[in-house]
């Protein structure tokens, strides 16, 4: 992963963390999804993103829900 996750990255790591049946691997994934997500926010932020945005709000929240009901 590059130090800026392209939407495909931040997209591949959350996918990852969503669809982990092996709770053991779930909060390192979720932790991986959450900073890919997080370093995207940081390179949109002042940038044109056609609803990005929202869509990383929203996975963010997923994120949140699957920890909680999860682990």
């Amino acid at each position: 992963m590059t130090l800026t996750p392209s939407r495909l990255e931040w997209q591949g790591a959350y996918q990852a963390a969503i669809l982990e049946t092996d709770d053991s691997k779930l909060l390192e994934k979720i932790v991986a999804a959450e900073g890919a997500i997080g370093l995207r926010i940081q390179s949109l932020i002042g940038l044109p993103h056609d609803g990005e945005g929202q869509e990383l709000d929203d996975a963010l929240k997923a994120l949140r829900v699957l920890r909680k009901e999860r682990l």
